[in-house]
């Protein structure tokens, strides 16, 4: 297993998928302190999810995250709650009516699942000490369109805690120097230290 303190690098690139799923990877990934999620070109609702459960989300150039509000066969619980404001429960066939039923309460509950699995990095001094959660509520309130993209700049603005591909180092790949490979946080200027000390004697 790895250690608590050993740092751990994700690469997302997903449209979504399961919640049961997205959870149980974000519940592994929320209380580790070194962890970064690397978002070359999408990471989209539940994808978004588990991104957020890392301490830093480095995106690629075209990188981009989304809501992570639920949906339900592809229908937000919002616009669920509007069409039976709009058209009333009773109106509505069958189908729609089990399915509001069913999703009643569903973003109270989600906003407040997302709450916990944001890493406090994400998050605003005074929600992290009231156990507020506002990005949570932004994202999962249904409130922006569940295909919407969220770029790196509106991340930063969002107070996600994301950096720009070029300003990280990216996780080493397949056939580097093992020193780099084994030690993600060992910069290669220390690398190259170590080397010229075992030259030296």
């Amino acid at each position: 297993s790895v250690g608590r303190w050993a740092p751990v690098d994700i690469v997302l690139h997903t449209f979504g998928g399961s919640a049961t799923a997205c959870e149980m990877i974000a519940e592994a990934l929320v209380h580790r302190p070194f962890t970064r999620a690397f978002v070359p070109f999408y990471a989209l609702s539940a994808g978004t999810e588990i991104a957020l459960a890392t301490a830093k989300i480095i995106f690629g150039k075209h990188g981009a995250l989304g809501p992570t509000d639920l949906q339900f066969g592809g229908i937000s619980p919002k616009v669920l709650e509007q069409l039976e404001k709009e058209v009333g429960f009773e109106n509505l066939p069958v189908g729609l009516q089990l399915l509001i039923i069913q999703t009643r309460g569903a973003i109270k509950r989600d906003i407040k699942k997302t709450c916990k699995l944001v890493n406090r990095r994400h998050k605003s001094m005074g929600d992290w000490l009231s156990g507020g959660c506002t990005l949570a509520q932004k994202l999962s309130s249904g409130d922006m369109p569940h295909d919407h993209r969220i770029t790196y700049k509106e991340a930063r603005a969002l107070g996600i805690n994301a950096a720009a591909h070029a300003q990280e180092n990216v996780p080493a790949r397949h056939g580097s120097s093992p020193a780099t490979e084994e030690n993600p946080g060992v910069r290669a200027s220390d690398t190259r230290r170590q080397r010229q000390g075992q030259n030296a004697s």
